[in-house]
Formats: structure tokens, C-alpha cells, sequence
């Protein structure tokens, strides 16, 4: 980009249609971007950074959630791995953290 505004990948999401939007469903996802690869069978989706809905979009309000996913080994399915809630809260290894940071391991 040349200018003060910098270039920009927008996804966008809504429920109702295009012609006549209105709020997405709750919870519902925003938009993600997704990797695949083969694993020997077939085309499978390994994992991406996702973005949700964080409960209802009102007027005035749209709270989201952020989640990178990823699939461990001896699996084709996704984990969540990291989660931003609406509050700010992160967590790691659990998907509805409680506090600033919350994880579900003990780094003691």
C-alpha cells in the first residue's frame, strides 16, 4: 500500500442475505482461514485461525471470539489450541478461559 490505509483481507459474514443482512447466527462463524494437506487417504483439513461470533450480535454490539485450531498427531481432528474471547480473555488448552490468561497446564 502507497497510502495511510493498508491493504486489507476482509471477510465478512452475515446472517439473512446479502440484499437484506442481519445479524449472524450466535455463535456462529465469521469467517476462517483454513490449511489442508493429504494424509494418505484424502484431502483433510489440518487446522486455521477461525472467527466467531462470542455469543449474540445486537445492535451496537458484534462480540467475537478468535480460535487457532490445530490436529494433533495420530488424528485428522482439529483441536482449538488458542482462544480470545470478547473479554480479552486467552486461553491455552481450553476454550473458555476465565481470566486474562487461563491454560490448563501447570508450568510450575
Amino acid at each position: 500500500s502507497a497510502n495511510t490505509n493498508p491493504p486489507n483481507y476482509i471477510l465478512y459474514n452475515t446472517g439473512g442475505t446479502l440484499d437484506t443482512p442481519g445479524p449472524l447466527a450466535t455463535n456462529g462463524e465469521i469467517g476462517s482461514f483454513i490449511v489442508k494437506t493429504h494424509d494418505g487417504n484424502g484431502i483433510v483439513e489440518t487446522g486455521g485461525f477461525r472467527f466467531f461470533m462470542d455469543g449474540q450480535a445486537t445492535p451496537g454490539s458484534a462480540p467475537s471470539r478468535f480460535v487457532i485450531n490445530t490436529t494433533p498427531a495420530g488424528s485428522v481432528s482439529q483441536v482449538e489450541r488458542i482462544v480470545v474471547r470478547s473479554t480479552g480473555n486467552v486461553g491455552i488448552g481450553t476454550d473458555d478461559p476465565q481470566q486474562l490468561l487461563d491454560d490448563r497446564y501447570d508450568f510450575n
